[in-house]
Formats: structure tokens, C-alpha cells, sequence
């Protein structure tokens, strides 16, 4: 296993080092909750709960080893490649979130992954769907709903909702965002914000 050590950051001790493998080895392994049998990052059902574990332990080990300026100066935005890979490992969600706004709406552990690391955070785009599209999904015949975020190199962005068939059903436009630039699809069912591969 390559040395999990950030060459922007100042040297790590010995210790550290070590900690940082015997952490990152342990969140190698994923305990299935109720067959309790032991299954391995490259087993594909399983890869979302490493990378949610590895992305999650990362921060943690980080924050404790580096104060909080140095962590600050050497943030990094995930790439667009880099997040879409991820997202494409999560399969199914072992937690549904109710938002904030609208208590009626859940969302999966995919689409909570997404709102964390595009640019600054996406929470913003949850927001949206809470406030002004999960009302219009409890409307006859809107049951389902195919929803995209277009993000432009520019920072523009727009948010679009169909039927699954390509009937529009919305449409807004975001003047700025720091989200990656690419197409983000989810989708809202039963009231329940998720990605395609967790549908």
C-alpha cells in the first residue's frame, strides 16, 4: 500500500505515518452489518461503504495530525472525474436522511455524499429540490421524477426535472456555482432523493 501522506503538507513523524496504514487497512475491510461476514474493497457491491469510509477517515486523521490553517491552505476540490467515479460506487444506501426543510423528503447516502464534496458543499441543490421540487413529485402523475444538474466549466448551472419519458416538468437556472462542471443525474420517487445506481 502506497504511503497515504499528502506532499503539500508538512512531513509526518514515524508514528503518524504508521497510524495513517493501520487506519486506512481497517477501512479496507467492510463487516456486512447483518450477515456479519467480512467482504473487501474491490468487491463491488460493497465499494461505496469504503470509499465513504476511506473519504470520512481521511478528513478525521488529517484534522488530527495538521492544524486547522494548514488544512485550509491545502484543500482541494474533488475533480470532476474523481466524483463521478465515486458516485458510481455507491449501490443501494444503508441511511436515508430527512431534510431540514421539507420533512417529508429523504435522501440517500449517495446523494449525502454528493451534497458534502462538490466544490463547497451542494447542500444548496438539496435545498432546491426540497423547497420547490419534492412538492410538484406528490402531484398526480409526477410520482417520478429524472432531475439534472448541468454545471458549465463557467460556474453557471441549471437544474432540470422530467418525467423519465422527457416531458419537462422544471427548470431554473443558477448564475454561480463551484460545483465540478459535468451532468449530475438523480432521481425523486416516493419522496426520496437518490442517485441512479442506488434506484
Amino acid at each position: 500500500m502506497t504511503q497515504p501522506h499528502d506532499s503539500q503538507t508538512p512531513d509526518a513523524t514515524l508514528e503518524q505515518r504508521q497510524f495513517w496504514l493501520k487506519a486506512l487497512r481497517a477501512a479496507a475491510r467492510y463487516r456486512h452489518p447483518t450477515t456479519k461476514r467480512q467482504h473487501f474493497c474491490h468487491e463491488p457491491l460493497y465499494r461505496g461503504h469504503y470509499v465513504r469510509r476511506i473519504v470520512m477517515l481521511r478528513k478525521a486523521i488529517q484534522a488530527a495530525v495538521y492544524p486547522p490553517e494548514e488544512n485550509d491552505m491545502n484543500t482541494q476540490h474533488m475533480t470532476s472525474e474523481d466524483l463521478a467515479f465515486n458516485l458510481a460506487n455507491f449501490y443501494g444506501t444503508e441511511n436515508w436522511t430527512r431534510h431540514a426543510l421539507n420533512k417529508q423528503m429523504l435522501y440517500t447516502d449517495g446523494v449525502a455524499y454528493f451534497a458534502e464534496h462538490a466544490g463547497n458543499g451542494a447542500h444548496w441543490f438539496l435545498d432546491i429540490v426540497a423547497t420547490e421540487l419534492a412538492p410538484k413529485a406528490e402531484q398526480p402523475g409526477h410520482e417520478f421524477m429524472a432531475i439534472r444538474l448541468m454545471v458549465h466549466p463557467g460556474g453557471t448551472a441549471s437544474i432540470t426535472a422530467d418525467d423519465g419519458d422527457g416531458l419537462e416538468l422544471y427548470k431554473r437556472g443558477i448564475q454561480w456555482t463551484d460545483c465540478p462542471s459535468g451532468t449530475w443525474s438523480f432521481y425523486l420517487t416516493d419522496n426520496v432523493l437518490m442517485l441512479p445506481t442506488e434506484y
